[in-house]
Parts: C-alpha cells; sequence; structure tokens
C-alpha cells in the first residue's frame, strides 16, 4: 500500500465517489477552490504532561492518555483504548515499509515531506513544485481538499523533534485525527484518532515527547 493511498481513503469520505473513483485510476483534473489552497496554522508547544495520566511508549516517542482505561483492543499495528464513559482512542504506527509513493520525478518522498506538503504547501510554492511531479502534488493537493475544505481547521504544532499534524473537527469516522512524527524519524509516524472533545483531545497531543536515546 502507498501512502498516497492510505491517505486518499481517509480524504475520499469528504470527497464525491466519482472523484475517488478518478483518484484511483489517476485521472484527476487540476486541483481548484478553497480546500486546495489552504494551508494549516503552525503553533509551537511546550511539554505539558500529567502525573495521573497513562504514559505510552511508541518506538522514539512518549504519548499521555486518559488512565480510567477499561479495555484494549490489540490488532495490526492498531491499539485501542477503551473507556466506559468516554469516547475510544485508536493509536497505530504508520511507516515507509507500510506506505509509499512512487509518482515522482525526482526522489522519493518521506511521510514527513507528504503530510508537509499537504498540511502547509500550495501548487503556487516554487520550493515543492521545482522539485516533485506536478501530477503527484495535485494528488496531494486533493488530500489536501478531503481534508480542509469548507474553511475546515488543521494545524502543525512545532515541540522540539516532535512535528504533529492535526486535524480537529474533521468529521467521520473520528472527530480528531494526528500524525506525531520524530524529525529523526522522518517515516514514522503515530497516528492518533478519537471522538473526544478537541480540548481534551488537544491535551494528548500536548504530551507528546521524544525518548531520549533513540532506538535504533
Amino acid at each position: 500500500m502507498r501512502l498516497l493511498t492510505a491517505l486518499s481513503a481517509i480524504a475520499l469520505m469528504s470527497i464525491n465517489v466519482a472523484l475517488a473513483d478518478d483518484i484511483k485510476r489517476d485521472i484527476l483534473p487540476p486541483c481548484e477552490g478553497q480546500g486546495c489552497s489552504a494551508v494549516a496554522v503552525k503553533v509551537a508547544l511546550e511539554d505539558k504532561t500529567e502525573p495521573k495520566n497513562l504514559k505510552i511508549r511508541i518506538g522514539s516517542m512518549f504519548i499521555e492518555i486518559p488512565p480510567n482505561v477499561t479495555r484494549i483492543d490489540i490488532g495490526h499495528d492498531l491499539t485501542v483504548f477503551r473507556y466506559e464513559t468516554a469516547p475510544h482512542i485508536a493509536i497505530c504506527t504508520e511507516t515507509d515499509e507500510t506506505f509509499r509513493i512512487n509518482k515522482l520525478t525526482s526522489k522519493p518522498v518521506s511521510l514527513s515531506e507528504a503530510l508537509e506538503i499537504i498540511f502547509t504547501k500550495t501548487l503556487k510554492d516554487n520550493d515543492v513544485t521545482n522539485k516533485y511531479d506536478r501530477d503527484f502534488l495535485n494528488r496531494l493537493m486533493w488530500i489536501k481538499k478531503g481534508f480542509m475544505e469548507g474553511g475546515k481547521e488543521a494545524f502543525v504544532y512545532d515541540k522540539g523533534k516532535i512535528k504533529i499534524f492535526y486535524l480537529p473537527n474533521g468529521g467521520p469516522p473520528y472527530r480528531n485525527l494526528a500524525w506525531a512524527i520524530d524529525t529523526g524519524r522522518p517515516n514514522v509516524a503515530i497516528r492518533i484518532e478519537s471522538d473526544l472533545s478537541v480540548t481534551d483531545f488537544a491535551q494528548i497531543i500536548r504530551s507528546i515527547t521524544s525518548v531520549n536515546g533513540m532506538e535504533k
């Protein structure tokens, strides 16, 4: 599975069925409209932890979630933390082994680069249009459109070595969707999804930190 395919699957819920088929067949028209030209708000975050929370290590990152977990479901590369009276939290790891892109005329793109383009770039930015194939970039813009059409908010959080791409109020299947990437490992991301309130989900995002002595 390619990264673009995986990201498209999430975004396609906001795009009509005919267009979804066009994405799969690689016959997309030029991306136009508000969603194609939107960019995320960049925010610098300080570390914020809550001693009462459950601290989990995933690869080179720590993440904290509410402690009163009633059940943990573990699947292939996916863990779901369930609560009696609160929405569950789904966490998985995405890597360059899981997702790949080959629609480039230059070098392969990392997971971190792809998300950076989707969240912060448009087809007017020379730094990406001079580096990547325009058809490839157009496909990323259509994913952006699925995420951001209608003026939906998007954020990129910088926390030292950690970069977090966040979509609040993104619509089904989850209200919140975020990817956290350690800049030292640009092809590995933690994906966090939940129907928690934006405030409660933001607290989880703020808790993410880098592990000292990164795993080899």
